[in-house]
């Protein structure tokens, strides 16, 4: 949950998180996805506007790596959708789903890294709101940004 901003009021956003199978099937078939190295983004407008925000799921195939690496992606990918989830135009379907090259990247990089990725993809999904510019950790080791 997170509060977007409109013309200095605030407002809740509830992202719910998709669970059921033939939600995932229904998304992966008839939703636009986009795809970088790491990251592959199915969205799908919501059917009915119930509340206010989106619905997440995220995916993590066994080629990623062993139980808790693929854990971590999770986690990973859930903290960074939540840092942009107030800049996001709601009313969605997401499906994140993580490819193998994300299960290698140096454990240092990884949120960093992913978080590039998905903001990406949202971007080019054009549902980030026009007035948000992503300002990132930078890849640089010597900055405290980690």
């Amino acid at each position: 949950m997170g509060f977007i901003y409109v013309c200095g009021a605030a407002f809740l956003v509830n992202t719910q998180t998709i669970k059921k199978t033939k939600d995932f099937a229904d998304i992966y078939q008839n939703g636009i996805s986009a795809a970088n190295r790491l990251l592959v983004v199915y969205i799908k407008p919501l059917d009915k506007f119930d509340f206010a925000g989106n619905k997440l799921g995220v995916s993590v195939n066994k080629k990623v790596g062993k139980a808790v690496k693929r854990n971590r992606i999770k986690r990973i990918i859930k903290e960074s959708y939540k840092l942009f989830e107030c800049h996001l135009k709601f009313g969605y379907s997401i499906i994140v789903v993580a490819r193998a090259e994300a299960g290698k990247i140096d454990k240092d990089y990884s949120f960093s890294l992913i978080n590039k990725a998905l903001y990406n993809l949202f971007a080019r999904h054009k549902i980030v709101c026009p007035l948000y510019i992503y300002k990132g950790p930078s890849l640089n080791t010597a900055s405290p940004e980690f």
